[in-house]
């Protein structure tokens, strides 16, 4: 486990959770109200980065006071236990879909250092100006070409030095061998080094988590 360790994590019996502030579940997990805070149990099956702690991960990049670009926000599940690890902090949740971001709208209401945006990540340029110098990305995309959406949003703010990127195979290609596209799409990274890579199996089926810096 890496040195940084946030102490809003904690790890009890083999699963983590986080300790929030705010005492309504999220997607249904689990909420104990504990030394005048919430301890949030941070489900696996739900949520990657959570998958990826089961599975050993060693690096976490999210401190008390980080501010986090998270490409692919979804419907808030792991944006609200990243908020969680970064309560003094900020996080730019971009999502596309709309109906997913009204969810994403709706945790955000309580949460005020989450600011949601509905927006394509290949056109991160248009709410670039709204987005306070990250200096972390999380991304978690499925589309083809979603390397190329994370050096486009690595190379627009040069502030980011740590990033958690979501291979998901099989949006890239169906039928190839898992291993080679994931070879592959490290290769087409630009400007990081690569730390660590996660199968997520059995959490999660074709997804790896990769954990980069930059030099």
């Amino acid at each position: 486990m890496d040195s940084g360790w946030n102490t809003m994590l904690r790890r009890e019996g083999g699963n983590y959770y986080t300790i929030s502030s705010y005492p309504r579940p999220v997607y249904g997990e689990k909420v104990k109200k504990e030394n005048g805070f919430y301890k949030r149990y941070w489900d696996p099956k739900r949520s990657k980065l959570s998958a990826a702690l089961k599975k050993g991960l060693r690096y976490i990049p999210f401190e008390k006071d980080s501010r986090v670009l998270y490409l692919g926000a979804s419907t808030g599940t792991t944006v609200s236990h990243i908020v969680d690890l970064c309560p003094e902090g900020e996080v730019f949740a971009v999502e596309y879909s709309f109906e997913s971001f009204t969810k994403l709208l709706n945790i955000s209401g309580e949460r005020k250092n989450l600011f949601p945006f509905l927006e394509d990540a290949m056109n991160i340029e248009n709410i670039a100006g709204f987005i306070n110098n990250p200096e972390v990305i999380y991304q978690d995309i499925s589309q083809r070409h979603q390397v190329q959406i994370f050096n486009l949003a690595a190379a627009t703010f040069k502030s980011v030095k740590k990033a958690v990127l979501i291979i998901k195979v099989r949006a890239i290609n169906a039928r190839q061998n898992e291993k080679d596209i994931v070879r592959n799409s490290i290769k087409g990274i630009n400007g990081f080094k690569v730390l660590e890579i996660i199968d997520l199996k059995p959490f999660d089926k074709s997804n790896y988590l990769v954990y980069l810096e930059r030099p």
